[in-house]
């Protein structure tokens, strides 16, 4: 391979000096291949592609010279006809020489577009050139206030096409997808309330059918895994889909795992999978999603439901919230006004006092109460309250969240 990059950098170099035409191309594959006797690979249409490689990669930052070398000459060639953006062809090379590809597996891992697919797994959008294809709000409200459409969509995806349609919009296909958020504990940062989604799905016709019918032994053959292939493989698919009437619909998207888990923020009000399962009720959610981020609620559902990392739904379920009215909603909303405009806003240290306060109240916690969940708190947190303690000293607050609450006088200075 390093030969042909050579050859084909020679032809590139010598058309721009010498206006090197396509007989002189001709020619030189007549004399490589007398002065390889015997051996393949130096036909004109072969010195063409050696150009075309060269020509192609040389300004790459992605796909350098020892990139291509690690796969066959014949599986080079496939990818760059077959593949336009660089991205794409970086993407075939590295999986064909980590999975061993040959050139058959190649050519269905294309076909079925497994490139165009990593949007089934996690993904960040902002990183790909898609984003026109990305559904507008406008759209997915569309689909949200309309429980037919809602529905066809979900069973049968989204028209890319077909403009009489009423599934089509405007050739987008792509939806925003719930999987997760992470956390700042230093900066006294946790993803609550509201949270962009990363993550994004290819709902069109062709990926539902797709995730309708790609067997695990499919995935298996394809991604050249070196599984064993069991009978029940050939009919089981790699996709499942759970809790389909609750798609295109808002609900409180949840991160269950980790050392701060759970944390809850608005979901994207249309899809939601593995690691970021959604609640919805018929209560007041934005209500709820103050009274699941309080203190007061982590420290019951870590100390008598889910001691670990981990925070599933059974804990979630049998941990006490309570259901009288609260004046939270307007704190609640006002946060997430004020994260669309500042995603990392410092809620903790202004709307959170006022929530947790409210939520002890109703809790009907006295002071001694409080001040064990706060300790328990600063223990268990340890990092994460001392950055959120460090900020309200910054503003000129105080740190003890009793003062906070009302519930202890401010100490003298």
């Amino acid at each position: 391979i390093n030969l042909y990059w050579n050859i084909g950098k020679t032809i590139v170099e010598r058309q721009a000096l010498n206006n090197w035409g396509k007989s002189i191309v001709e020619m030189l594959a007549i004399e490589l291949q007398k002065e390889f006797v015997g051996i393949n690979g130096f036909s004109a249409r072969n010195l063409w592609y050696m150009r075309n490689l060269y020509e192609q990669y040389s300004d790459s930052t992605l796909i350098l010279q020892p990139v291509v070398a690690e796969i066959p000459w014949t599986h080079n060639i496939l990818i760059l006809e077959k593949c336009k953006s660089e991205q794409e062809r970086y993407y075939y090379i590295k999986m064909t020489a980590a999975h061993g590809w040959s050139k058959t597996m190649l050519v269905n891992a294309i076909g079925t577009q497994s490139f165009q697919n990593t949007l089934l797994n996690q993904h960040n959008f902002e990183q790909t050139s898609d984003q026109e294809s990305l559904l507008t709000e406008d759209d997915l409200e569309q689909i949200r206030n309309n429980d037919e459409l809602r529905l066809e969509v979900i069973d049968k995806g989204i028209s890319k096409g077909n403009t009489k349609s009423k599934r089509q919009f405007g050739g987008r296909y792509i939806i925003p997808y719930d999987k997760g958020g992470e956390s700042d504990a230093e900066g006294g940062w946790m993803p609550n309330y509201y949270v962009p989604t990363n993550y994004f799905i290819d709902w069109s016709e062709w990926a539902m059918k797709r995730m309708k019918t790609f067997t695990i032994a499919e995935r298996i053959r394809v991604y050249g895994e070196g599984t064993k292939i069991i009978s029940s493989y050939e009919n089981t698919t790699c996709a499942v889909f759970r809790n389909t009437d609750r798609y295109f619909k808002f609900g409180i998207t949840y991160s269950p795992t980790g050392i701060y888990s759970p944390t809850f923020r608005e979901g994207c009000g249309a899809n939601f999978g593995n690691k970021g399962s959604s609640i919805f009720s018929s209560k007041n959610s934005f209500q709820l999603i103050g009274i699941l981020n309080s203190f007061i609620y982590k420290y019951l559902l870590k100390n008598y439901r889910a001691h670990t990392v981990e925070s599933p739904e059974e804990g979630l379920l049998d941990t006490s919230v309570i259901i009288i009215p609260l004046k939270t909603e307007i704190l609640v909303k006002s946060i997430i006004k004020k994260q669309k405009d500042n995603s990392r806003y410092d809620y903790a240290s202004y709307e959170q006092i006022e929530i947790d306060k409210l939520v002890y109240e109703a809790y009907g916690l006295n002071a001694e109460d409080v001040q064990e969940v706060e300790n328990w708190y600063a223990r268990r947190y340890a990092k994460l309250s001392a950055a959120q303690k460090a900020n309200l000293r910054a503003l000129g607050k105080s740190d003890d969240y009793l003062e906070l609450y009302g519930l202890r006088k401010k100490q003298d200075a």
